[in-house]
C-alpha cells in the first residue's frame, strides 16, 4: 500500500510539473507542489520551485512571502526577511505583519 501511496504523490507532482510548463506562473501549481515536498521538509527543492517562479513572475508578492516561509522553517531566518520585506513592499499587508514580528524575534 505504501508504495501505491508514493505513486500518487508522484504522478500529483508530475501534473503540477505539467501544468507550470504549460503556464509557467501558474501560482497554485507551485503552492501544491510546496505543500506536497513540505511534508517530507524537502525546504531546498520548494525553494528551487519559488526561485523559477519568481524569474517568470518577479514582482508576485504572494510568491515572495510563500518562499520566506520555505526559507524560515529552513532555518534561514535572513533570507525569510528578505522576502517578507520584499512581499512587504509589493503591498502584502499579512507578509508586513509577519516581517515585523520575525525581526523582533531575531
Amino acid at each position: 500500500m505504501g508504495s501505491f501511496i508514493l505513486t500518487k504523490v508522484e504522478d500529483i507532482i508530475a501534473t503540477f510539473e505539467i501544468t507550470i510548463k504549460m503556464s509557467p506562473s501558474h501560482f497554485d501549481s507551485y503552492r501544491m507542489i510546496d505543500y506536497i515536498f513540505a511534508r517530507d521538509q524537502q525546504w531546498d527543492t520548494i525553494i528551487e520551485y519559488w526561485n523559477a517562479f519568481l524569474e517568470q513572475d518577479p514582482d508576485h508578492a504572494g510568491a515572495y512571502l510563500e518562499r520566506s516561509g520555505t526559507h524560515y522553517h529552513n532555518k534561514d531566518f535572513e533570507n525569510a526577511l528578505k522576502d517578507l520585506n520584499r512581499s512587504c513592499e509589493l503591498g502584502n499587508k499579512h507578509a508586513c505583519k509577519r516581517y515585523n514580528g520575525l525581526k523582533k524575534k531575531i
